[in-house]
């Protein structure tokens, strides 16, 4: 697991197991990662993509469901998704 971003040089690499602690829940489920400060703004940017690492392969039954961005996305996904719930939520992805 990573606390950030994992091609961000700031980013901490941990087991999943003690990875967990890394994660601010704040940042890593905040709803923007803007700031009036430019490396505040950058740093919450970094934490707000913090990552699980898989080094194979998920198998698909671990796979539950998945959100996209628009109804574009929402038509591409479905047609290789097969009974995958996909939903627009465009909550989870911020530009700034």
């Amino acid at each position: 697991m990573t606390d950030g971003n994992a091609a961000n040089a700031a980013t901490k690499f941990e087991p999943a197991g003690s990875g967990l602690d890394l994660l601010d829940p704040d940042r890593v489920y905040a709803h923007s990662w803007n700031s009036d400060d430019y490396w505040e703004k950058c740093e919450r940017k970094r934490q707000r993509q913090a990552e699980v690492l898989v080094p194979d392969v998920v198998p698909a039954t671990y796979i539950t469901g998945a959100y996209v961005r628009n109804r574009f996305d929402l038509a591409r996904c479905q047609t290789v998704a097969g009974d995958l719930i996909v939903e627009v939520n465009r909550r989870v992805y911020f530009d700034d």
